[in-house]
């Protein structure tokens, strides 16, 4: 362990501090190390006891590399998720935390959930190394969105940048990225992996800001008229008419919101929408009379037949064997006679082996 502490620090101090050195290390000593490189390489296959090295080593190339350190991070299954993310949390950036997030989430929809270990690094955990994910039981949707909304309340997501889908401030001045995050944020609030409650998401809106996603919060509430309001006062006319057209069974709801000019222009469109809304709404009133016409006439069936009373005297005997039915179990078949339950499931397998036997030479004729 003290060796490899000494090695990685020797090509720490050779990249970031050389001048450090008694004997300053020659200009081609320095470019051979290709930067961060070779530290790197020598941490992507370290030994998985010494997990402490490996992340008390990742700092430096976190701060000069930050993709570098990515690298570590997703290449190694043997480094617990969670002590990953709480680690970029605290020594990393923002930025890295939703890139390790989206790794994990798209990870998991890959099927390789397993990708991780489940221990902290300690010599106890070897066995658990490649136990799976400890992060399994963790939804990382509502990890992604929560870390998200803070950042875009923290940049000012304002009613302009949201409406537009960028931003004149976000993580290092780039409009770009903070609509890529308000786009981000959008598809999680219309995904049904989220868990949070749209309650609390909608109490950490700043008001007048982040207009879309506000919609998108009351639209998983169901109010979709409040929604409908909010995109027709702050957004284009398109981002409405939008929401009327995935909404459709709250079409009525919404109809009135959009501009007489904007129906005008979509007329027949209107008109297929409200043809589809009151054929839905028929199937469904349909399909919930039927179902409850379904229900009675089980129950009435279930009645009856509970009415029914059978006699059984010494003398009874049943239909298939014709021995006697005493005290065994029997039931009533269709012709309403006693016949043993064993006999019964006897006749039963016969007829299934019959069927399949046929079923056999039907195919290879």
């Amino acid at each position: 362990l003290e060796r490899h502490g000494e090695a990685l620090a020797l090509l720490r101090d050779l990249v970031i501090a050389p001048d450090t050195f008694h004997v300053p290390p020659h200009e081609s000593t320095i470019n051979n190390l290709k930067g961060t490189n070779a530290s790197i390489e020598y941490l992507l296959y370290l030994d998985k006891k010494h997990q402490d090295l490996i992340f008390e080593h990742s700092k430096w190339i976190l701060e000069f590399d930050p993709q570098g350190a990515f690298r570590i991070f997703t290449y190694r299954k043997d480094l617990s998720q969670k002590k990953i993310l709480n680690y970029l949390k605290e020594k990393g950036t923002v930025d890295m935390q939703i890139q390790y997030l989206e790794f994990l989430i798209a990870l998991r929809e890959s099927g390789q959930e397993a990708f991780g270990a489940c221990g902290d690094g300690g010599d106890d955990d070897d066995d658990a190394m490649f136990g799976g994910s400890d992060l399994a039981e963790v939804n990382l949707e509502d990890k992604l969105a929560i870390l998200l909304l803070d950042e875009l309340n923290g940049n000012g997501g304002g009613v302009s940048a949201s409406a537009s889908g960028s931003a004149s401030g976000s993580a290092g001045g780039s409009p770009e990225m903070s609509g890529l995050r308000h786009k981000r944020l959008q598809e999680l609030l219309n995904s049904a992996a989220l868990s949070i409650s749209p309650e609390w998401m909608l109490s950490q809106l700043p008001e007048g800001q982040l207009i879309e996603e506000r919609a998108l919060i009351l639209r998983r509430l169901g109010k979709h008229r409040e929604a409908g309001a909010l995109l027709k006062k702050w957004c284009p006319p398109s981002k409405l008419w939008e929401y009327c057209r995935e909404e459709r069974a709250a079409y009525g709801d919404l109809v009135d919101l959009v501009g007489d000019e904007k129906l005008g222009d979509a007329l027949d469109e209107v008109v297929e929408i409200l043809k589809d809304v009151t054929r839905e709404r028929k199937q469904t009133s349909i399909l919930k009379a039927l179902t409850k016409q379904e229900a009675l006439q089980v129950r009435s069936e279930l009645i009856s037949h509970q009415k029914q009373s059978v006699v059984v005297s010494p003398e009874s005997v049943c239909r298939v064997c014709y021995k006697r039915i005493q005290n065994s179990v029997f039931i009533l078949d269709r012709d309403g006679r006693l016949v043993h339950f064993v006999c019964h499931r006897r006749q039963q397998s016969k007829a299934a082996k019959a069927k399949a036997t046929a079923a056999a030479a039907a195919a290879k004729a």
